[in-house]
């Protein structure tokens, strides 16, 4: 469970300056790295050199249904954010793409992302025809499966539910034999196969695939590795990033934070009375 903090909403009403939260980093086995900080515009930038930029889109394209791009948004978990809506249905809704052939030499690759949703039925992560598929099921866990285009791995499914509104940390993993799931740095689910990632040259899709089911929220920080990223890096990553992440404050919070505001003002002005 993440541990809501005042800090952020203190720091704006007293004018502290924060420093720039950590975010995910880009490292020797980064495949691509989504900050979406950008703010405006029809693309997010990958930060590695390997320039796998998304396309913002919308399925039907034409906007009917209630479909809308993506919007971006300055509440992400680390800056700005990206975030994604359904439209009429669990099938129609605004969502990102790329499409560039992707190797894994070592048979192995880990996603991971921040999500903050409170609805059923998305798929935040597909990558090529299925050999990475993270979903929210229908009771708000994640489900998770890897294949190889011809066979999949059993399905993983978390035992936390991700559909609180909260920001969590997910993340998933292949090693050759084990599929792994991830929620907030703890393990959670995992399944044994021997299958292979092959080449993909299929489209890879954050926020939603046309005629499955799309995001209802925010996204932030989504990175593709090469490895299957150790269990100890997944929870060191959750313990140094989630105290940095802001959840939405509740009315009590922003009430204790305006009682401190005052009374720290009381007390400047008494000193600033004394001199």
């Amino acid at each position: 469970m993440r541990i809501r903090t005042t800090v952020p909403l203190l720091a704006a009403l007293l004018g502290i300056g924060a420093a720039a939260r950590a975010q995910l980093a880009v490292d020797a086995n980064t495949v691509a790295l989504w900050h979406f900080d950008e703010g405006s515009g029809g693309t997010a930038h990958d930060a590695t050199s390997n320039h796998l930029d998304l396309a913002l889109a919308r399925y039907p394209a034409d906007g009917s249904q209630g479909a809308q791009l993506p919007t971006w948004s300055p509440q992400g978990c680390f800056g700005g954010g990206l975030h994604f809506a359904k439209g009429a249905n669990d099938q129609t809704g605004g969502y990102t793409s790329f499409t560039a052939q992707l190797d894994f030499p070592q048979n192995a690759y880990t996603v991971e992302m921040w999500i903050a949703t409170q609805a059923l039925y998305a798929d935040p992560f597909v990558m090529g025809f299925v050999q990475c598929s993270v979903e929210v099921n229908f009771d708000g866990h994640i489900s998770y499966e890897t294949g190889d285009g011809g066979s999949w791995s059993p399905q993983v499914i978390s035992s936390a539910v991700v559909t609180d509104g909260l920001w969590h940390y997910v993340a998933v993993t292949y090693d050759g034999a084990m599929a792994r799931v991830f929620v907030d740095g703890q393990p959670d689910g995992s399944a044994a196969f021997t299958g292979t990632t092959g080449t993909i040259t299929a489209t890879t899709y954050v926020g939603g695939r046309p005629s499955n089911d799309f995001v209802d929220g925010t996204m932030d920080e989504v990175r593709l590795s090469n490895v299957a990223r150790s269990a100890n890096e997944i929870a060191d990553n959750w313990t140094t990033l989630s105290t940095q992440c802001p959840e939405p404050s509740s009315d009590a919070e922003i009430e204790a934070a305006i009682a401190v505001l005052f009374v720290t003002g009381r007390t400047r002005i008494r000193r600033h009375r004394s001199t």
